[in-house]
């Protein structure tokens, strides 16, 4: 079975490299972008199983880069934001159920064992 290719947009390159540190590691191929505008010539040019896409980005925000993706594909995609704003929440239900938010800033929610018995 061949390694899943996850794509990464964000402009943070220590968030970069920090996932690709993490999912590298468990053996994913990561490619990585740090704005918007160059994630439609990578989606033509490599074969992608997931995008991990922070909402905000330069050149063009993470919601309209997930309008554009939609537009000709149904790849996963897991919207990353250190905001908490029910808004967010509210465009992500709109645009796709499939569209996670993840607050990375948030690990009391990522991890089950963080939590108090």
């Amino acid at each position: 079975m061949k390694n899943k290719t996850i794509l990464v947009v964000d402009d943070d390159k220590n968030s970069c490299k920090l996932l690709n540190l993490y999912l590298s590691d468990i053996g994913f191929k990561l490619l990585i972008c740090h704005d918007g505008s160059s994630v439609l010539s990578i989606l033509k040019q490599e074969e992608v199983d997931l995008v991990l896409l922070d909402l905000m980005l330069p050149v063009i925000n993470g919601w309209e880069v997930c309008k554009i993706i939609r537009r000709t594909s149904s790849i996963p995609i897991i919207m990353l934001t250190a905001r908490d704003m029910l808004e967010d929440k509210f465009k992500a239900l709109i645009l796709e159920p499939m569209i996670t938010l993840l607050n990375l800033l948030n690990r009391k929610k990522l991890s089950p064992a963080s939590r108090p018995a």
